[in-house]
């Protein structure tokens, strides 16, 4: 439905418009299952969207009942049903005010939740005044027939519609993924596929001119897209990643974007301090090395390893304004997103006693209980394995597998960035990458630092295949450093 309304409002020539409702069509996997969460998120925006579908829900039912009394003809009408029509039309009147009043209750309260949770259209202008020099939004729609990209710089929205990309889509992804996502198969081996990828997604692009100028690729994905590392693509003309010529980041909409960077609404600026945290030093080995690499770059940073990486150390840590860097398992649950979590130590039976039920702390920190959190954090670091993505794969590249992540609920949180994974990665690797981003962090902005330590990667002889590197996305404001 909002393809084929994105389509119609590009062939009348209404393309700001057509780029709201493709803005649009992505707050459904996070709304989907923050309406099937059977938790209390006990949180405005959850709540605000509850609010929201029941005042939906009547509006439609009184729309069907005035249907219904429409379709009694004229002649056939008594004085009771005009009556109860008349009834109908002023409680459809309320409830749609009543609606678009939360809807703007909603947008000035709660600036990020209106914009991730899609309460209010995508405005372009406000989207390009969020935009630095240098920056390009590359925002994608999958339909069955085409791929229709947006483009948006701080002077301009140009689209291109690519006819018969989406009939390989899933499969080209999923093949990349396979090649690239474990390290025992020579690397040059994903190469074609990342060519064609690049081809189809960017080439038309870059070719007319779109990206000249830009340094910076804002990704908005659709589909099966969110499981794609676009850093990892190979320009065909130069043979180059996209990651050598361009640092990039993502977002789960464009709306995002101004409620990120807006005047107190993005990231909070402090000194680089924080915690970083390691629960299982004994099955990963390399995880308390890479705390304390995370500390040689950052001394301001304290380690927590071992019993000291409880849950409730981690959502204390994520109140605070301060880096958070947990090297741990991350752990899926295809069968209901919203428990999805992050591995760490339990709370001992004393330190559980005294800080409220056991269950709370219980070393599972899952996406229900962050949307719930309070957090502060200005850059999450999750260094698990497959932090950014979900098990799901379907067939279909339209409805692919576009859903909740850990990282996008601590976006949805408060956090300012955040660094997660798209699929399992190697424990020495994650080390010798974490030292890399944060080696630069202090000079650099989050989103340079990340494609630093990924041009890094890729010169070194031992670390060079994508597998070591392309796993790795950013989402947020993306300036926060520097």
């Amino acid at each position: 439905m909002y393809g084929d309304q994105v389509l119609t409002l590009l062939q009348l020539d209404r393309t700001p418009e057509a780029f709201a409702v493709a803005d649009a069509a992505r707050s459904r996997g996070l709304v989907d299952y923050l309406a099937s969460a059977k938790d209390d998120l006990r949180r405005g925006g959850p709540s605000r969207l509850a609010e929201g579908e029941q005042l939906l829900r009547e509006i439609d039912a009184l729309l069907g009942k005035l249907k219904s009394l429409d379709s009694v003809p004229v002649r056939e009408r008594g004085a009771g049903v005009v009556t109860t029509s008349g009834d109908l039309l002023s409680r459809l009147e309320r409830a749609r005010a009543a609606y678009e009043a939360l809807l703007a209750r909603t947008g000035r309260e709660l600036p990020r939740a209106a914009a991730i949770l899609g309460f209010h259209a995508t405005a372009v202008d406000q989207v390009q005044r969020a935009l630095e020099d240098g920056e390009a939004l590359l925002e994608y729609l999958v339909t069955p027939e085409r791929v229709v990209l947006f483009v948006v710089t701080r002077t301009a929205l140009r689209t291109v519609e690519m006819e018969g990309v989406s009939a390989g889509l899933a499969d080209q992804v999923r093949l990349l993924r396979e090649l690239w996502g474990h390290g025992d198969e020579t690397w040059q081996t994903g190469l074609p596929v990342a060519r064609a990828l690049h081809g189809s997604l960017l080439g038309r692009a870059a070719r007319a001119g779109m990206l000249q100028g830009v340094h910076r690729l804002i990704i908005v994905p659709h589909g099966v897209l969110a499981q794609l590392p676009f850093a990892a693509l190979v320009d065909e003309r130069s043979g180059r990643f996209v990651v050598q010529d361009f640092d990039v980041m993502y977002l789960p909409s464009a709306g995002t974007l101004p409620a990120l960077r807006q005047p107190g609404g993005g990231v909070r600026r402090s000194p680089l301090g924080g915690s970083a945290f390691a629960p299982f030093p004994g099955d990963l080995p390399a995880s308390a090395g890479e705390v304390d690499a995370v500390r040689r770059a950052m001394p301001g940073v304290a380690a927590r390893i071992g019993e000291q990486a409880t849950e409730q150390a981690v959502l204390a840590a994520l109140a605070e304004p301060g880096i958070v860097h947990v090297a741990s398992h991350g752990v899926l649950n295809s069968r209901n997103p919203m428990f999805t979590r992050i591995e760490l130590a339990s709370a001992s039976p004393s330190s559980a006693s005294r800080a409220g039920a056991a269950a709370d702390h219980d070393g599972r920190l899952e996406i229900h209980e962050l949307l719930a959190a309070s957090i502060r954090s200005p850059l999450v670091f999750l260094s698990g394995c497959e932090t950014s993505v979900v098990e799901t794969w379907l067939d279909d590249a339209v409805r692919g597998t576009d859903h909740t992540t850990l990282a996008q609920a601590l976006l949805y949180a408060g956090a300012g960035n955040v660094v997660g994974t798209l699929w399992r990665i190697d424990d020495a690797g994650a080390a010798a990458f974490a030292e890399q981003f944060y080696r630069s962090l202090p000079r650099q902005a989050a989103a340079r630092s990340l494609a630093l330590a990924q041009r890094a990667m890729l010169s070194s002889p031992r670390f060079a295949h994508p597998y070591y590197w392309a796993g790795y996305n950013l989402i947020g404001e993306g300036r926060f450093g520097p």
